[in-house]
């Protein structure tokens, strides 16, 4: 079984990068995800097209500090029982790959190779930080992610011409000299021997220093399921709009499908900047991918978590 870690920040499109990874390949793949909340968003997204796709979830707890020792002892048990040919994982967008890397180290062994890690990159976020020049904000745990990849892809870049590309390729060249780093267009055009190229070359773990101090990830989730009863479109991009302005907290990251009347709606929320769509499944015969029921998280330092539930769940004699 080879691993292969997709790692990156908080919405920079690690699930999207693995759904093409999944779809222009089409090889024998278990996915271990590890999201801050206990409801994982992306799970649901990732079997839409394919039923037999196996996903295991770590909720409540980061990989790389203090749910480690049982990270490791899944990863042996999906080699010993199920043995997949690639193990893909993606870890929270606040895990240090430095840590994720060293604890697989500890478990790698004949049966288990560790292909070169991925980090996914908000080209958006970089380069907003290169043009006000507030380099000195990139965040730790980001700047590891990026420190220890054996290759860089940038998403979020189609809006650059090719002068922005560039300078968004020096600075990760600055972080990281040795990484492979792709930016000269969206990882979606790319064929499926780019995808397959991924799966060729090994991380040799034991020549790099892996180890270093890492403290507990400060972050705080909060996630509403069933309870959520809006009643119009309007209502949710009124909350998307207040959480943006930071009414509750200091919420990095949020998604979730919503379920108003008969039509589901997903967003997707990333330092401050939303998105909002109707939901229509890719595969709309696929019923055990197909979101059925409303479930957000939200990712953040600081949560006003009974002031945000007051908003999404309405009392019942205001419901019409």
């Amino acid at each position: 079984m080879d691993i292969l870690v997709i790692s990156g920040f908080l919405g920079a499109g690690k699930t999207t990068f693995i759904k093409e990874i999944i779809k222009k390949t089409k090889r024998d793949y278990c996915i271990l995800e590890n999201e801050y909340g206990a409801i994982n968003i992306d799970s649901s997204s990732l079997k839409e097209n394919n039923t037999d796709l196996k996903v295991y979830e770590f909720t409540e707890g980061c990989i790389c500090c203090s749910s480690k020792g049982e990270f490791s002892s899944s990863v042996l048990t999906i080699s010993n029982t199920f043995d997949p040919d690639y193990l893909i994982v993606e870890p929270t967008g606040v895990g240090y790959l430095s840590s994720i890397l060293n604890n697989l180290k500890k478990i790698k062994y004949e049966r288990i190779d560790i292909l070169n890690a991925i980090t996914i990159v908000d080209g958006l976020y970089l380069y907003q930080l290169l043009n006000n020049k507030n380099l000195k904000n990139l965040d730790p745990c980001l700047k590891d992610q990026i420190e220890y990849a054996s290759i860089v892809v940038v998403s979020k870049n189609e809006r650059f011409n090719d002068n922005e590309k560039e300078k968004i390729t020096e600075f990760i060249k600055e972080i990281n000299p040795q990484a492979r780093v792709i930016n000269d267009k969206h990882y979606s055009l790319y064929d499926e021997i780019f995808f397959k190229e991924i799966f060729i070359n090994k991380e040799k773990l034991d020549d790099r220093e892996l180890t270093k101090k890492i403290k507990e990830v400060p972050v705080t989730n909060f996630s509403l399921k069933r309870e959520i009863n809006l009643t119009s479109e309007y209502e949710l991009i009124s909350i998307l709009e207040d959480i943006s302005r930071g009414y509750y907290g200091l919420i990095n990251r949020a998604k979730g499908f919503i379920k108003i009347k008969d039509k589901m709606y997903h967003f997707e929320m990333v330092n401050g900047i939303y998105t909002l769509t109707e939901y229509i499944p890719e595969n709309i015969d696929n019923s055990e991918g197909i979101v059925k029921e409303s479930e957000v998280v939200f990712i953040g330092y600081s949560i006003e978590k009974m002031k945000l539930r007051n908003r999404f769940v309405l009392p019942k004699n205001n419901i019409s």
